[in-house]
This record gives structure tokens, sequence and C-alpha cells, in this order.
């Protein structure tokens, strides 16, 4: 009886544990919000926060810039302002590089 018991058990654990990672492999992420000022002055300098919703997903994203004779961006979000007009900034996810989100600049 007392085998009988722990195979129960056993088999009870396994699909609660299974049943656990199917509901957490489901999720993705929704969207990447991006935070900053869409105006600039040549010379300006502000620094751009990403956030990826849900939160409980890894927050590391990778910048880039599309034009960095015009706006120059690190790996902190930090954004230089080179000349006048506009550029867009990609956002990418580094947990998914398939989201990604443009956040566009215009500088005057």
């Amino acid at each position: 009886m007392l085998i009988l018991r722990k195979k129960i058990f056993y088999i009870s654990i396994m699909i609660l544990f299974i049943f656990g990672l199917a509901s957490c492999s489901g999720e993705e992420i929704r969207v990447i919000v991006v935070e900053g000022s869409q105006f600039m002055v040549v010379g300006e300098e502000q620094t751009l926060k990403a956030t990826i919703r849900p939160i409980s997903f890894d927050q590391d994203v990778i910048w880039e810039s599309l034009d960095n004779k015009i706006a120059s961006i690190d790996e902190n979000g930090l954004v230089k302002a080179l000349s006048v007009g506009k550029v867009e900034i990609i956002v990418t996810a580094v947990v998914d590089e398939t989201r990604w989100k443009k956040f566009e600049i215009t500088i005057a």
C-alpha cells in the first residue's frame, strides 16, 4: 500500500510540474514602451528608457540609431543629437529579438 501511495504522489507531482511549464511557456512579450523626448536640439543629450511588458520578462535591450550622422545612441540608451534631421531609434528585446519598437526623434 505504501508503494502505491508513493507512486500516486510522484505522478501527481509530475502532472503539476508539466502543467506549470505549459502555463509559463505561452507567455509572450506584448509591447515595448519607450520613454523620452521626440524633439531635441543639436548638441543635446537624453537617455531613453525602454520597458518590456509584461514586466516579468528580462528588461535587457539593444539600442540602434538608423542614422548615426544625425544622432548616436549607446548601449545605455544615451542619445546625442549631432545634426538637424529626423532619426529612427530602434530598441530590440534581448530575450526575443523579433520584438522591437521604433522611436522617431526630430532634431532642430
